[in-house]
């Protein structure tokens, strides 16, 4: 389920989330590495995880974020930054 979007990214739902809100955030065209990607579109990437984090924190009462970007297929995803709450492992996910 796409929940933003901006001219170069697309911010989407994991379908196999670690967490409540666990989102995806991937350009409209797709890259292997995050290294392939024009400097346009890395900024439209960028742009949008700054907006997700702000959103997604808020909404979720988290006080921070952990942001993971996979770089290759070897790494699980095409180029993507996953956005994922970060909680204290004292407290329930």
């Amino acid at each position: 389920m796409i929940i933003d979007q901006n001219d170069g990214a697309l911010a989407i739902l994991d379908m196999f989330p670690l967490s409540v809100g666990h989102t995806l955030v991937v350009t409209r065209i797709h890259y292997s590495k995050l290294q392939d990607i024009r400097p346009a579109e890395t900024i439209s990437l960028f742009e949008l995880v700054a907006k997700m984090t702000s959103v997604l924190e808020r909404s979720l009462n988290a006080n921070a974020t952990l942001i993971a970007i996979h770089n290759g297929r070897e790494a699980g995803h095409r180029a993507s930054l996953a956005l994922l709450k970060y909680k204290f492992l004292t407290e329930p996910y």
